[in-house]
């Protein structure tokens, strides 16, 4: 045992080893092991006690490194936000792997393609409003029925239980759904502005902002103490990406056209500008 390390063999074979990152340092010299016998059937085991120096962040619900949850991106996705006047795209990966149903209701509203719900209202987040936005803290969404953080439906019914904790709020940018208690997940979701780590194991997390960070800085920007925002917070729209689209050229792609459109109503307002000044020019000579 090391501080950060742990190494068991038996037999000169290697049958446990890794890193302690999550579990914190180790009092080296106030570990140790011993031989075991199970009640049931008799079968042998070594039981290693660990006397821990520091608390670890995920203390230890993940011992080794290796026992880390699965944060592989298996879906990527595209939300277009509206602050006010500004439009910024914000791109997620979500972790499927260890939240299977968690990331598939995501999926699924954000496509739109279950139709409507129990509600009678579309099972989609296009439209819906960020209506809970607080600084230093996260922005919460996803109320597709009333708007306001009341509502919600999950394409499973009204709720669905909590998949798991494994995933911790350890970043910012996490995002988590949002709920009323144990057990009750529906559509709505928080991305968050910090690591919140006081969330841990009351809220699934699901997914981690890839790209896009000016615009959660844009809806961050939009926030207040009470939570309501000072300027709507609007997710016009969202889609699904291939896994071989480039996130951080998808943000791009949006502020692009954006540009173009500026340019061009800026054009368009300058011709106007014209036009009106050659009207005016032309009645003044008339009336001479």
């Amino acid at each position: 045992v090391h501080p950060l390390r742990l190494k068991l063999a038996i037999g000169g074979s290697t049958v446990l080893e890794g890193r302690l990152e999550d579990a914190g340092t180790i009092r080296a010299d106030d570990c140790y092991w011993t031989l075991e016998t199970d009640d049931a059937d008799g079968s042998k085991y070594v039981s290693v006690v660990l006397v821990k120096a520091t608390m670890g962040y995920q203390s230890w619900e993940a011992l080794l490194d290796s026992d880390r949850p699965d944060t592989t991106v298996t879906h990527r996705v595209a939300l277009d936000v509206r602050v006010g006047e500004r439009t910024g795209r914000l791109v997620l990966g979500l972790f499927g792997n260890t939240v299977p149903k968690t990331v598939e209701n995501f999926r699924a509203l954000v496509t739109g393609e279950k139709g409507s719900g129990r509600a009678g209202q579309p099972l989609s987040l296009k439209g819906s409003a960020f209506h809970r936005v607080i600084p230093g803290f996260m922005a919460q969404g996803g109320d597709i029925t009333q708007g306001n953080g009341t509502g919600g439906e999950s394409i499973y019914g009204e709720s669905f239980p909590d998949e798991n904790f494994k995933l911790r709020h350890e970043n910012r940018g996490v995002v988590a759904m949002a709920n009323a208690g144990p057990d009750t997940n529906s559509s709505q979701f928080y991305i968050t502005f910090t690591p919140t780590p006081h969330l841990d194991g009351k809220h699934v997390v699901f997914g981690q902002v890839e790209s896009g960070w000016s615009t959660l800085m844009m809806m961050e920007s939009a926030g207040s103490d009470s939570g309501t925002p000072t300027s709507p917070v609007t997710l016009v729209d969202c889609r699904m990406m291939g896994l071989d689209e480039d996130a951080e050229a998808a943000v791009e792609e949006l502020a692009a056209a954006q540009r173009e459109q500026q340019l061009a109503e800026q054009f368009m307002a300058e011709m106007d500008a014209e036009a009106a000044a050659g009207a005016g020019a032309a009645a003044g000579e008339q009336q001479q």
